[in-house]
């Protein structure tokens, strides 16, 4: 993955005027008791919340969806209010005490401190994903000039809609002004640096030559400033930003892409808190691309890391992948096809086995489709099951989508969608996932490379290998 782009002189002085504001004159405030309290709607499978800024604060939450934080707080921000699966920014001031519930929809309401400002991150929010929502394939599929000259209208666009904001309401505190200066900043770099990566996965049989100066946006953009962490598009930008180097420096690679990563943390970050959470961060990610690598990461990350609190979760989710490393047996399964059969995982003893977990709501599952069909062609003749197993809710979705795209295969139905034992075994977050299976049913790779990845035609070939 990787980003950079040439910006006329005109942009690049706009792009020095969002500078994250570390470089600007930051309030300073005693610790004071701060409290946020609300309700929340309650889901029996994340019953705890905190709240996640430089540091992360744990809150109590009863059996009715009633929350309360009562914490000592010194810093000003953007803080992320997380519970399960979902996360809402709001800003909060030392000395605050608010009231927010979310239950109520669309929009959750605001009593006591910061009203405006927690009311405009919710407009503000729903301003970009308006902007994207009509927008976003066709961003990436665009030229280098046109893609940057679209961008630039877009990071526009939220810098007028917070003037307009503040003109038709009142003006924010000073604070939370640059604050939302610097989220915009980021957020633009976060949709340069994400340019070549979709634009690879639209278009994966071309090649994309960026310009030497494409890079130029992230010249004046903070890097190694806690502070920055009460920004909410921080955190995404400084993992994204590690593969845009590793994208951009592959000719000094002779590692893998993870260790290049973990490398590149000790050599750009210097700010202790930062690197703690990058290195958190890439081992969180790298069990979820590879777990074998993970593992083998895992006693030099434990040497680096001094937080105790991402020291357990690495040690957490040691612990929850280590039964899908290569060479444990494939976690079961039985499901029916499309015509009532039912096919096991023990079924398909004796050849090798590669999964596709989809769903016909996914657009990057169905633009996989045409690769898988070239590749079932490819190994028409060998003892590979070609097995795609869909997460749909809905049946006849399911069974439209076998239709519409003609798919070949064995073509499965989880009965509980995210819910089914074969997302909670395999440890599925997301979709596509492949996953290869060698003829003894034993794993070769529970995230394996997609279709559309030149790679896995040579894995399929060891995999029919093996003994």
């Amino acid at each position: 993955m990787n980003r950079f782009y040439l910006l006329p002189i005109l942009i690049t002085l706009f792009f020095i005027a969002l500078v994250p504001s570390c470089k600007k004159g930051k309030k300073s405030f005693a610790p004071t008791t701060t409290t946020v309290q609300g309700k929340i709607r309650l889901d029996d499978a994340h019953p705890s919340l905190m709240l996640s800024g430089i540091r992360e604060y744990q809150g109590t939450l009863d059996s009715l969806g009633n929350f309360y934080f009562q914490i000592s707080l010194s810093e000003a921000g953007i803080y992320k209010l997380v519970y399960g699966f979902t996360t809402k920014n709001i800003y909060i001031e030392p000395g605050d005490h608010m009231s927010i519930d979310f239950t109520s929809t669309p929009d959750y309401s605001f009593s006591g401190s910061h009203t405006l400002e927690n009311q405009f991150l919710q407009a503000f929010n729903a301003a970009k994903n308006t902007w994207q929502a009509d927008s976003i394939e066709l961003i990436y599929n665009l030229p280098e000039s046109d893609f940057i000259r679209k961008t630039e209208e877009r990071t526009q666009f939220l810098v007028d809609f917070q003037k307009t904001y503040q003109k038709e309401q009142a003006p924010f505190t000073e604070i939370f002004a640059e604050l939302i200066a610097d989220e915009i900043a980021y957020d633009a770099s976060i949709f340069k640096m994400n340019y070549p990566f979709y634009y690879k996965a639209l278009n994966p049989d071309s090649v994309l030559m960026l310009s030497d100066t494409y890079d130029t946006f992230l010249q004046n953009i903070e890097l190694d400033d806690e502070q920055m962490l009460l920004v909410p598009s921080f955190k995404p930008f400084l993992s994204l930003y590690l593969d845009f180097v590793a994208e951009l420096d592959t000719l000094s690679q002779d590692t893998s892409l993870a260790v290049f990563k973990y490398n590149l943390i000790a050599d750009h970050f210097s700010n202790k808190v930062i690197k703690e959470y990058l290195y958190y961060d890439l081992m969180k990610a790298t069990f979820e691309q590879d777990v074998d690598e993970a593992m083998q990461l895992k006693e030099n990350y434990l040497k680096v890391q001094s937080n105790e609190t991402y020291i357990q979760a690495i040690k957490d989710l040691s612990a929850q992948w280590s039964p899908l490393i290569q060479g444990q047996p494939a976690p079961s399964w039985t499901y029916k096809d499309h015509k009532g059969k039912k096919v096991s995982l023990e079924s398909l003893r004796g050849d090798v086995v590669y999964i596709d977990v989809w769903a016909s709501w996914c657009s990057p599952c169905i633009r996989e489709i045409p690769f898988l069909k070239e590749l079932q062609l490819a190994f028409q003749k060998q003892k590979i099951s070609f097995v795609s197993i869909s997460i749909d809710h809905e049946v006849e979705s399911w069974r439209k989508a076998i239709q519409t795209h003609q798919l070949k295969g064995i073509q499965l139905l989880t009965p509980n969608d995210w819910d089914s034992d074969l997302v909670q075994n395999y440890l599925i977050s997301g979709i596509p996932r492949f996953i290869l299976i060698g003829k003894d049913g034993h794993i070769i790779h529970v995230n394996a490379p997609r279709p559309s990845d030149k790679k896995i035609h040579d894995l399929l070939n060891e995999a029919l290998n093996q003994e």
